[in-house]
């Protein structure tokens, strides 16, 4: 099905130019917005993309959840990284107990729409199985394909809201049951 190669990335691999070819373009028309309690889909078109710092931080970001005891997957096609994604570590919050957080699940954009975030999906929730989740945590931006992807794979509103920072203010936090 796929020809490309789904592994754990260890920490020797999360060096900072392991994303430069990655391309983290999205055009977004549509947005997700929370008005008085109840989510509403505007009009909001704008693209969304990293430039070379932000996926330097990212890459540091990575390397941050493998150091803490999380699980970094990647998607390669030959030796460039397609798509990537991480799981854990737990929240340290005790209101938040029994979830486990993905801080990041992204495919590129010219691989999107072939199975591989699915796949992905998939194997994290395995591994936060292994570390004794009841629930995923996800935190997405509001874009209406985003959206669509984790409601299509079984996710849902989060019961919890985990607020780490302003930062996440324009987000959609959702959960999926294991």
């Amino acid at each position: 099905m796929f020809d490309y190669e789904f592994k754990e990335i260890n920490i020797e691999e999360l060096q900072q130019d392991l994303l430069n070819k990655f391309n983290r373009y999205q055009p977004v028309k549509r947005s997700w917005v929370n008005v008085d309690g109840e989510w509403q889909l505007i009009e909001n078109p704008f693209n969304y993309d990293w430039d070379i710092e932000r996926k330097r931080r990212t890459v540091k970001e990575l390397a941050e959840i493998k150091q803490s005891g999380g699980v970094i997957y990647g998607v390669f096609d030959n030796s460039d990284i397609i798509a990537f994604s991480s799981v854990g570590p737990d929240f340290s919050e005790d209101y938040m107990a029994g979830y486990i957080p993905i801080g990041f699940i992204h495919v590129s954009y010219e691989y999107r729409n072939k199975g591989i975030g699915k796949k992905l999906f998939a194997m994290m929730t395995e591994k936060a199985r292994h570390f004794g989740a009841k629930k995923i945590y996800i935190c997405t931006m509001p874009a209406e394909e985003s959206y669509a992807f984790y409601k299509n794979i079984g996710c849902t509103d989060a019961v919890v809201i985990h607020k780490p920072s302003a930062e996440y203010d324009y987000s959609r936090q959702m959960e999926f049951v294991l």
